[in-house]
C-alpha cells in the first residue's frame, strides 16, 4: 500500500517536458569572423523552437536543399527577417544564409541524434561551407 502512495505522489510532482526557445543571431561579424550565425552548432531536443535572427539586414536563414532529415518541413527565411522554426524530427540540419552563403555562413543543429548523418555528409557543399560543416559535425552526437 506504501508503495502505492508513493507512485502516486511520484507521479503528482513529475514535470511535464517544456519545449525550449532558443536564438540564433545572423551576424556581420563576430570573434574576428565575418559574416557568420552567432552559434556554428546548436544541439536542440525534438519540440524546441530556433529563432534566428536578423540583427544586420541582409541574412535569412533557410535550409540547405538535401541537408535536413527526412520528412522535416523546408525553412526559407525573407532576406532580413526573423524566422521561427520549430524542430520536430530527430537529425541534423544544415542552416544557410543565402546570400552569404558562399562565403561560408552555415550553421548545423543536431536535434536528438545525427540519425541522418550519412546522408549530410553525401550533400554537395562547396569549398568553404564543407570546411565549416565538417569541423562543426565533429561536435555531432558528444
Amino acid at each position: 500500500m506504501k508503495n502505492l502512495i508513493l507512485a502516486a505522489l511520484l507521479s503528482l510532482t513529475a514535470a511535464p517536458a517544456i519545449a525550449a526557445e532558443s536564438t540564433i543571431e545572423m551576424l556581420n561579424s563576430k570573434n574576428g569572423e565575418n559574416l557568420v550565425f552567432s552559434e556554428k552548432f546548436t544541439k536542440v531536443t525534438k519540440g524546441d523552437t530556433v529563432t534566428f535572427k536578423a540583427t544586420k539586414p541582409g541574412h535569412n536563414a533557410e535550409f540547405i536543399p538535401g541537408g535536413f532529415p527526412q520528412g522535416a518541413e523546408e525553412l526559407k527565411g525573407q532576406v532580413g527577417k526573423d524566422v521561427a522554426y520549430t524542430f520536430n524530427v530527430p537529425g541534423i540540419y544544415l542552416i544557410r544564409c543565402a546570400p552569404h552563403y558562399g562565403m561560408g555562413m552555415v550553421a548545423v543543429i543536431e536535434v536528438d541524434s545525427p540519425s541522418n548523418l550519412d546522408q549530410i555528409k553525401q550533400v554537395y557543399l562547396p569549398g568553404k561551407v564543407r570546411a565549416v560543416v565538417d569541423e562543426q559535425l565533429k561536435k555531432a552526437a558528444m
